[in-house]
């Protein structure tokens, strides 16, 4: 029976055996299909970012920190709201609030706690405690890092306040900003210890103080800040003493010469100096005129008829390296600035480039006192005007600059920019006087008749008022372009 049956399965076997022979060829072609398969996503796969994390926690905890500490920086000197208060407080808090990932992020950064507004005005005696807990809470995640400090007290400092102002004066010598917002100081006042610490590490400065008792001894004030690198604010700054040997920028409001001469007697390495100067004017000031070789920007904002305190300024501050000039102030105070800038340019004239003028009074006296500083102004390359020129005047203007002298110098011989923008004029027929300044100015320049070193340098651009026609601007254009035009064929 087995034999029959091994002789039945015969045909079968030897079918199989003709199947597999004839599928062999369609395996191999699978199998190397599936091995160049397997290839081409083993050489893709590299190029794929395959990661298991979200990309929330994929960000590492330090450049969580570098993002949130640009949404926590706030300017601490601009005018406090209710908004600004509840920002400043509550932003740190809301992105360490956000999830756990973030809370780690914030807490393993300082700086992201290093913006303080400490303001005690509405602090009574019941939210002492809290307000203690609170400060004391932000200053120790601040870790070692400097704060940003906003003090403003626009009351007088009472007994429940000691605990604040004693924790605010461990505080301060981690100042690397500090801002100063109070309404009055007084001899006896809690907050005078602000201004008689010691701040190692301070670079910018605010101050806002209306009012200063004159029983204060102003030469014990701020007393050691060696790395100061700015000041700005309102401060009365006439008797102080103060340490400044890194200032390079100051910016004071409703200031005098005696307080300008004061800060820029301590700070010989001062560079910008902005002054808003106050009509006042102090009696009985003994001030020795000095030489301030380092200031090269200087900006001056004067609106009251008086000239004396302006001109006080001219008379014991002599900036002898100015590069840039900057005086504004409305139509009231036009002639008092030019009074100060007749007086100046003798000191300053020979180094001086850049002179922006507003001025806002037709009078012939000024253009007189302006021609005169300018004729003192050998390298001025640049000139800026905001003023309503009459006729007269915008014709004074251009023959005084389109004209040499009676010995054959040029006002201004290096200028190369004149700047019109803010200009008006009474007539539609004074822009033309501008095209005859360019033309003949660029015709001097241009001259090869003349020894260069009695020409003008040409000029490079003329920019009109916004209210000039188009007509106006080309033919500007075309005279500007002609020095172009002549070097080319040169």
């Amino acid at each position: 029976m087995d034999a029959i049956r091994r002789k039945d399965d015969l045909p079968t076997a030897v079918t199989d055996a003709a199947v597999i022979v004839e599928c062999a060829p369609v395996q191999d072609a699978r199998s190397s299909i599936s091995r160049q398969r397997l290839l081409d996503d083993a050489l893709r796969e590299p190029a794929v970012h395959h990661s298991p994390l979200n990309p929330t926690r994929r960000t590492p905890l330090e450049v969580l920190g570098l993002i949130f500490e640009f949404c926590v920086d706030v300017d601490l000197s601009q005018t406090p709201t209710p908004e600004f208060a509840k920002l400043c407080r509550a932003q740190p808090f809301l992105l360490a609030s956000v999830c756990i990932t973030w809370r780690r992020a914030a807490l393993a950064c300082p700086r992201v706690w290093s913006n303080i507004d400490f303001d005690i005005s509405k602090v009574n005696m019941h939210g002492v405690a809290s307000q203690c807990n609170y400060f004391s809470n932000v200053f120790s995640r601040a870790g070692r890092s400097t704060v940003n400090l906003r003090f403003a007290c626009r009351r007088r400092v009472l007994d429940h306040d000691t605990p604040l102002m004693k924790l605010l004066l461990v505080e301060l010598q981690r100042c690397d900003t500090l801002v100063i917002s109070i309404e009055r100081m007084e001899n006896h006042h809690a907050t005078l210890s602000v201004f008689l610490a010691d701040f190692p590490k301070l670079r910018y400065l605010h101050l806002d103080v209306s009012a200063l008792d004159l029983a204060v001894d102003r030469t014990r004030l701020f007393p050691h800040t060696p790395l100061l690198r700015s000041i700005a604010g309102r401060f009365i700054f006439e008797g102080t003493k103060l340490c400044l040997p890194n200032l390079v920028s100051a910016s004071l409001d409703f200031a005098n010469a005696a307080g300008a001469c004061a800060v820029l007697q301590s700070a010989r390495s001062i560079q910008n100096l902005n002054l808003h100067i106050r009509g006042k004017h102090p009696e009985n000031e003994l001030l020795t005129p000095r030489k301030y070789p380092s200031v090269k920007t200087l900006a001056i904002r004067y609106h009251h008829h008086s000239s004396a305190p302006i001109v006080d300024l001219a008379r014991y501050s002599r900036f002898t390296g100015l590069n840039r000039l900057d005086l504004c102030g409305g139509r009231v105070g036009t002639l008092a600035r030019m009074t100060f800038l007749s007086l100046a340019a003798v000191h300053m004239g020979s180094s001086l480039t850049r002179l922006c003028l507003e001025i806002g009074e037709d009078s012939a006296h000024v253009l007189e006192l302006l021609f005169s500083s300018l004729s003192l102004c050998p390298k001025m390359t640049h000139l800026t005007f905001t003023a309503h020129f009459g006729r007269l005047d915008i014709c004074r203007l251009c023959e005084y600059l389109a004209t040499p002298s009676a010995t054959g110098t040029w006002p201004c011989p290096n200028l190369e920019e004149l700047d019109l923008v803010e200009c008006v004029f009474n007539s539609s027929r004074d822009p033309a006087f501008i095209v005859s300044f360019i033309g003949r100015r660029m015709a001097a320049a241009l001259d090869e008749k003349v020894v260069p070193s009695s020409r003008p340098k040409p000029l490079l651009r003329v920019l009109p008022p916004t209210t000039a026609s188009a007509e106006l601007r080309a033919d500007i254009l075309a005279l500007l372009s002609a020095r172009t035009l002549d070097e080319l064929c040169m």
